[in-house]
């Protein structure tokens, strides 16, 4: 992960420094700064809409037949039409599903009474030979624990906590906020080089400017999660509480609570800022303790 910081970061800073060579009068002006912060800005929104879109296309593997027709139920019952929804099969790692856009993506490795499925086949031996091999054993652990504790009543709520996401419309504050990082990020960068500058010289004000721009960057990124997303997913747990019974609401309390004790260990091993800092900061999700709790007392009104 701090590799694709420093690397993304050199990347951004590589046209600044190419404009600082032809325009210096020009990149380090105020109004230079401010455009060149937007066209960040800009930028990383382009590539994270694109990405995002090109998720539908670029997974080939869907739900078929009597699986299709249980997604669709489900889809129905929420108050969505099913030719809204994109259903997709991917390896999410350490997630059991997840929703980008109108695309939500379930692990065939992790999801329950999908085998009978022809493209759940395909896909399950496209992961095991190619993708399984080149991850990260604590991953392996983790990812194979999950598929353990998971039930089939938490997964139709983990479905509809989904669900929840695209009915929200939860990508495009997500992307929203990301530009505003990018911008933010840039000129701090940019602002901490120019007055830097004079007094050090241009080596020593590259090398700051890109680790101011790295530093807000991932501290930024964190309060996004902490304060944004945290808000979003609260806000697609509700749309699934809404449409979930007692029963699948404490099946999913029991699911979460056992992950949160297998994702604490799993942090531990990877090390990192991600062992040190909240689950709420790094994930995005909700304190595992106040979640359950929650379906919890949900479950209890339900019953």
């Amino acid at each position: 992960m701090l590799l694709q910081q420093i690397i993304g970061i050199i990347n951004l800073s590589i046209p600044a420094i190419v404009l600082y060579q032809l325009f210096p009068s020009y990149i380090l002006h105020p109004y230079g700064i401010a455009l060149y912060s937007l066209c960040i800005g800009l930028y990383i929104l382009y590539c994270q809409y694109r990405a995002a879109t090109n998720i539908k296309k670029a997974l080939l593997y869907t739900p078929k037949e009597t699986v299709l027709e249980s997604f669709n139920k489900e889809i129905i019952a929420c108050g969505m039409l099913p030719e809204q929804i994109n259903l997709r099969y991917r390896y999410l790692n350490d997630n059991v599903a997840s929703s980008t856009l109108n695309t939500i993506c379930i692990d065939p490795m992790i999801w329950k009474d999908i085998d009978h499925d022809s493209d759940v086949i395909i896909i399950k031996n496209i992961i095991e030979r190619q993708i399984i091999p080149n991850v990260p054993e604590a991953s392996k652990k983790m990812h194979a624990h999950i598929a353990q504790i998971i039930s089939p009543a938490a997964q139709h709520f983990i479905f509809r906590h989904e669900l929840g996401h695209t009915y929200y419309a939860y990508t495009p504050y997500v992307l929203c906020a990301l530009f505003f990082i990018g911008v933010i990020m840039a000129a701090l960068g940019m602002m901490t080089a120019y007055y830097l500058l004079p007094v050090y010289g241009g080596l020593i004000a590259l090398i700051a400017g890109m680790l101011v721009s790295g530093i807000s960057d991932l501290l930024l990124g964190y309060c996004n999660n902490a304060f944004l997303k945290v808000t979003l997913e609260k806000q697609a747990d509700s749309f699934a509480i809404k449409h979930s019974t007692a029963e699948e609401l404490n099946a999913a309390a029991d699911f979460f609570e056992q992950y949160e004790e297998a994702a604490i260990k799993y942090r531990t091993q990877i090390g990192g800022l991600q062992s040190i800092l909240p689950a709420i900061a790094v994930t995005g999700h909700p304190n595992a303790k106040i979640r359950v709790a929650y379906l919890r007392n949900a479950a209890a009104l339900k019953s």
